[in-house]
């Protein structure tokens, strides 16, 4: 004969505990205790307003705090703006005014601006054969630039000041030759040709 299983009852977890002491006063005290309870309460009630308050001034302290920054950087930020396009209009100004003053050079000197022109072609074919010499010299060279100091100081001695001096008789050049586009505006076809 088989023995009925017994299952041990579950008891409720809260089933012995009073909870009703903490939001309300027992009823077994008399009036002061009451009494004494109801301004433990109101107390309390206060004290958590107090830091409720007290959160907020701090949260708006740091929110005046936070947007006072943003104004300064925002300040800044248009500072730089202002003083970056006072630059770009001295830079753009300094350029219109360079340009024009070639323009005019170039109007009052048409031969001569074009003579620069015809120049600045035939030293820019010289830049590049002589780009053509340094560059064979180099492959011809091999390894010995590579490891010896007096190879290159003697390659840099021959090639350096003549690039050099090249490359700014180019830009000078360049700068008072007169565009294919401005001759037509300057000069009529008589004066290209006169003598």
């Amino acid at each position: 004969m088989t023995e009925p299983s017994h299952t041990p009852q579950r008891q409720p977890i809260f089933s012995q505990i009073d909870v009703t002491s903490m939001v309300s006063p027992p009823e077994s005290v008399g009036p002061d205790s009451v009494k004494q309870f109801q301004n433990d309460q109101i107390i309390l009630q206060q004290q958590i307003i107090s830091q409720q308050k007290q959160m907020m001034a701090q949260q708006q302290r740091q929110h005046a705090e936070m947007m006072n920054c943003m104004r300064e950087l925002l300040d800044h930020q248009r500072r730089q703006s202002s003083m970056h396009a006072q630059m770009i209009s001295m830079q753009s100004q300094g350029a219109q005014q360079r340009a024009m003053e070639l323009k005019q050079w170039r109007a009052a000197h048409p031969q001569l601006s074009l003579a620069c022109r015809s120049a600045l072609e035939m030293l820019g074919r010289v830049q590049s054969e002589y780009y053509d010499k340094m560059v064979s010299e180099i492959d011809d060279s091999g390894t010995s630039l590579e490891y010896g100091d007096y190879m290159v100081n003697e390659f840099i001695d021959r090639f350096g000041p003549r690039l050099v001096h090249l490359n700014s008789l180019l830009q000078l050049l360049s700068q008072l030759a007169m565009p294919p586009g401005e001759e037509a505006e300057l000069l009529d076809d008589d004066e290209l040709f006169r003598d």
